[in-house]
This record gives structure tokens, C-alpha cells and sequence, in this order.
């Protein structure tokens, strides 16, 4: 009898743990007790879930047969879109695809761009097989699509191949599936604003940037000087200022200010120093340094553009003429320190999930402590750089025939060439009376601030290269934005803008707890005995402690 009724109880019980997985199987929840959030959505991305106008399907490239830190990979996105689905309900659907099976599949990422990342798999003790994995994500929507490159700013290209970072990779996760998805299902957001007048590059010299621009804000172009109360209006977000080559007036210097007291956010793109040099046909020139007027403006806002040139010898190479037999000429692709390579990043949203960025005749900045506000890099050079000051005599051939030694590039903590100030400024023009020039003859009529009010801070943000947002330039013909510039640059519109939800995504870290090699490396064997038994040996007391609380049970029946 006991018996019997000790089976009903077990069969009671699985019954019971049968039903709950079924009903519990329909709904997906999770008790994220990690520091960092790590399984935690943030508000903004289940609001965009909620509000999706149209049913949203994501395809996973990632499938097949991978070693185990690919697999917590694939774990991590799973989990990430299951819980996005449990705000999104039925208008979110997800699947993995192995793209290796088909071949028109593959060939249209390649045409878009992506391409697959080799990768060791261990089949066996004595075999390892190289596959292919496409790191790549699909979103697509109301017929639209965007792909996103899963590991993007989270690889580093060494001898050996592509070296993945996958705790970073998982950590850019939401913000990269976000930031999609915002882009297929909400209209444009904010203003952003091309300064003209001073010789700024306009509009149509950058299409590349002005498309991805106007799929996310509105976009508009003004000069100061047209504008009839001659001021900036601020309904602008942000206001670009991109490569000017004239001098600024007071009074548009002045406008600016004032747009930055009012809590306005600009974005710089310029260098001190114009250097005309086509390497294929000029083959040496004499730089010539820029007077923008500006100089007295950044100082009152901390920082210094200097006039100088930065060298490096991680840069690009670049094309060149080669006299060749017969006079005839061919080109050549040679290192050339004046285009430094941007690989390593500061911590900063604004330069997250970028790979590389190429400058082109950059110059150093230098930093000076504000009250009030806070100075962040996002931007700058190797080690192995350094800077030359003044006017530069520029000679191709002296340059690659007589290179600089390398002991002269020593820069420990690299050479600034981007720059973040935001907080409380202090206005250029305190105390002194507002200017008029022969455009604007009378005062302007919007009341002065002498300082932001702390409820609004200003920001800016400044890359030293003008060229920062144009292609290189070969046969008086540009190509496309090189490397991740348009990506940085996007991003520092999304910080400006003041799309901070956002940024918070792009700024989630994953924490990866390690155990300390110095310290298992001295009990190594005792640590291989201690994770094979101490499993085993926890169940074992379980099974004794359970063993004599039952057996006690029935004693004190029989009692």
C-alpha cells in the first residue's frame, strides 16, 4: 500500500511539472541579477517594440556548426529577440539561416558589402575544419530592409585573421537591433543644420553623408547673413559646421555663441591648415595655415586646434607616380604618415562600434579644464605618431625616399583629433557689447546670455580634418566615405541631437568574470579535481541529507 501511494505521489508530481512546462513554454521571463543589467531590455527598446506600425521579421545569418563562444553568441541574440517579442507580441518573428547552403544568398551579402569571417571549428580530437560565418542580421519591414553587421567594432584585424571580442559584440547587441528597427518603423527625427557662407563644403559635395542624414533627421542648410533677424533658430538640433575656409565675423561668431548658450549642440569638421597636394600630379607643395577667426572662441570653450600637422605610422597608403621604363609612368600604393589610421578608440558611445577611421591632414587638439564642463576623447592617433608644427614644406619623394626614424613617433597616450566639451559655458562675448558689422548694422534683438542655464547645457563635438566627411580624392575625382567616418560621424549626431536613450543602449557593457591566471596557474591540478568531484560530491551529501531526514521522518512514525 505504501507503495502504491509513494508512486501516485511521483506520478503526481511529474504530472504536475509536465502541465507547468506546457503552460509555462507560451511565456518568456527572466530575474536579471547581473551589475551591468546584461539581460535587462532598456525603456527605450521596448517602446519600440510596442509602437511597431508594421509586423517586423529578423533574419539571423548565424547558423551552423561553431565553437562554443559563437554558440553563447547565437544564445545571447536569441535571448535578446525573445525578449523584444514579449513587448512586441506577433508583429516581431525571427530566424536563424545558414547561409552556406545557399550560394545566391551569399553572393547577395556580398553585394551588400558583408562578407563571411573564417572561423576554427573542432569536430574532432584530431581534426579542425575552417567555416564560414556570416555575423549579419537582417531587419525587414513595410518592404523595407536594413542589415547589420553583428560584430562590427567589435573585431581586430591580426596576422592570424580577424580576432572577434564576443562580450562586445554582445553587449552592442540591443543597440544595434534598435537602432534598426527605429530606422524602418519611426519617421525622421530632429533638425540638423549645414552652416553655409564661409566657404563650407556644401550639401551636394557630400551625398554619401547627406543620404544617411536624411533618412534619420531632417535636413536643412542655412547662411547666417541671408537669414533676416540673422540668427540661428533653435529648433535646430544640431548645427554642422564642416570644413570652412574663410574667416568668421564677429557677429556670426557672435550667433554661434548665443545658439550654444541657448543649449544648442554643434558639430565641427575642420582643419588649421590647407595642404593642396595631388600625389599622382603635384608631387610637393607648401602648406598654407587657415585664419578662421576662431582661435579666441575654442579657448573659451577649452580646447586649442592647433597649427600643426599630424604624422603616424599606422596610416593609409595612398597612390602615387612611379616613372617607370620608357618614360612611361604607373601607380603605386605607398604608406603615407599625413593619412593616420584611427584603429583604437577611446570608451566613448560617439566612437562605439567603429572599426578604423582615416584623417587626412589632421591637427592636434589640446585640452584646457573649464569649470563647469567635462572634456571626452573620442578620437585620436597610436603611439606611434607625432606632430609637426607650423607650415610644412610637403616633397613625396624626400618624404619616402628619407622616411622620419621611428624613435621621433612616440606619443604614449596618442595625439587628440577628436573632441567632446559639453556642461555650462561661459559666453566669448561677457561683458563686451554685441557686435554689428556692414551686413547686420543694428544690435541683435534676442536677449544675450552670458552663460547656459544649467538645465540646458551646451554641447560640441570637433574633428580636426575637414576632409573627415569627403572621399579620397584621386584623378580630381572623390570616392566614397573611407572606412567607418560616416558611421562616427552619425553617431555624434545621435549623441548632439540628444538622443541620450539611445546612447545609454550603445554605452551597455558586458562584463566578463574571469578567474585569475596567476593564481589557478599555481593549483592546477587542484582546481581539475575540484571541478570533476565537487558536482558529484554535492549530490552525494544531497542524497544523505535527504536520505536521513526521510529515514528520521519514519522513525518518529513509528514512535
Amino acid at each position: 500500500m505504501k507503495n502504491i501511494q509513494a508512486n501516485l505521489q511521483w506520478i503526481i508530481i511529474i504530472g504536475i511539472i509536465v502541465i507547468l512546462n506546457l503552460i509555462l513554454s507560451n511565456f518568456f521571463f527572466r530575474i536579471d541579477l547581473t551589475k551591468e543589467g546584461r539581460y535587462s531590455l532598456s525603456p527605450l527598446t521596448k517602446e519600440t517594440v510596442k509602437e511597431f506600425t508594421h509586423p517586423v521579421l529578423v533574419s539571423i545569418y548565424l547558423e551552423g556548426e561553431f565553437p562554443p563562444n559563437v554558440r553563447e553568441f547565437q544564445d545571447a541574440i536569441r535571448t535578446t529577440l525573445l525578449e523584444m517579442k514579449q513587448y512586441a507580441g506577433d508583429d516581431l518573428q525571427f530566424q536563424f539561416i545558414d547561409p552556406t547552403e545557399n550560394p545566391e544568398l551569399q553572393k547577395s551579402l556580398v553585394d551588400r558589402g558583408l562578407s563571411p569571417i573564417p572561423i576554427r571549428v573542432r569536430v574532432s580530437a584530431s581534426e579542425i575544419r575552417t567555416n564560414q560565418m556570416w555575423p549579419v542580421l537582417e531587419v525587414f519591414s513595410n518592404e523595407r530592409e536594413i542589415f547589420v553587421d553583428l560584430v562590427k567594432g567589435a573585431s581586430v584585424m591580426t596576422t592570424q585573421g580577424p580576432n572577434i571580442n564576443f562580450a562586445k559584440a554582445e553587449a552592442d547587441l540591443e543597440y544595434k537591433i534598435t537602432s534598426a528597427m527605429r530606422k524602418l518603423n519611426q519617421k525622421r527625427g530632429g533638425v540638423v543644420a549645414f552652416l553655409q557662407g564661409h566657404g563650407e563644403l556644401p550639401p551636394d559635395s557630400i551625398p554619401e553623408l547627406v543620404t544617411e542624414i536624411t533618412n534619420n533627421y531632417n535636413l536643412f542648410t542655412f547662411d547666417l547673413q541671408k537669414v533676416p533677424d540673422y540668427s540661428i533658430s533653435p529648433t535646430v538640433d544640431v548645427l554642422v559646421i564642416l570644413q570652412p575656409k574663410r574667416a568668421f565675423s564677429e557677429r556670426d561668431k557672435y550667433e554661434i555663441d548665443q545658439y550654444l548658450m541657448r543649449g544648442g549642440s554643434i558639430l565641427w569638421m575642420l582643419d588649421n591648415q590647407l595642404v593642396d597636394l595631388s600625389l599622382y600630379r603635384n608631387q610637393s607643395t607648401l602648406s598654407e595655415l587657415r585664419e578662421l577667426n576662431l582661435d579666441d572662441m575654442f579657448f573659451k570653450y577649452g580646447f586649442k586646434l592647433n597649427y600643426d600637422l599630424v604624422q603616424d605610422m599606422e596610416c593609409e597608403p595612398t597612390e602615387i607616380v612611379v616613372p617607370g621604363p620608357s618614360g612611361r609612368a604607373s601607380f603605386e600604393s605607398r604608406k603615407w604618415i599625413f593619412y593616420p589610421m584611427m584603429l583604437q578608440f577611446p570608451d566613448h558611445p560617439i566612437s562605439r562600434n567603429v572599426d578604423a577611421t582615416l584623417m587626412r591632414y589632421a591637427n592636434s587638439i589640446d585640452t584646457f579644464s573649464i569649470p563647469g564642463t567635462r572634456r571626452e576623447v573620442f578620437l585620436k592617433t597610436s603611439r606611434l605618431s607625432r606632430t609637426v608644427q607650423g607650415k610644412q614644406f610637403i616633397d613625396i619623394n624626400d618624404y619616402l625616399q628619407n622616411q622620419p626614424p621611428q624613435s621621433l613617433f612616440n606619443k604614449a597616450d596618442g595625439v587628440i583629433t577628436g573632441l567632446l566639451v559639453e556642461g555650462v559655458f561661459q559666453s566669448l562675448f561677457q561683458n563686451r557689447k554685441p557686435p554689428v558689422d556692414s551686413i547686420a548694422t543694428k544690435p541683435p534683438t534676442a536677449l544675450f546670455g552670458p552663460q547656459n542655464n544649467p538645465a540646458y547645457p551646451g554641447s560640441l563635438a570637433i574633428i580636426s580634418d575637414g576632409e573627415f566627411a569627403q572621399g579620397k580624392k584621386f584623378r580630381n575625382r572623390r570616392g566614397f566615405i573611407p572606412y567607418d567616418n560616416k558611421a562616427l560621424i552619425m553617431n555624434a549626431l545621435d549623441y548632439l541631437s540628444g538622443d541620450k536613450a539611445l546612447t545609454d543602449i550603445r554605452s551597455k557593457e558586458v562584463g566578463v568574470r574571469r578567474i585569475n591566471r596567476e593564481k589557478a596557474s599555481k593549483f592546477p591540478q587542484l582546481l581539475r579535481i575540484t571541478n570533476l568531484l565537487l558536482p558529484v560530491l554535492l549530490v552525494v551529501i544531497f542524497g544523505f541529507i535527504r536520505f536521513y531526514l526521510r529515514r528520521r521522518k519514519n522513525l518518529n512514525r513509528k514512535a
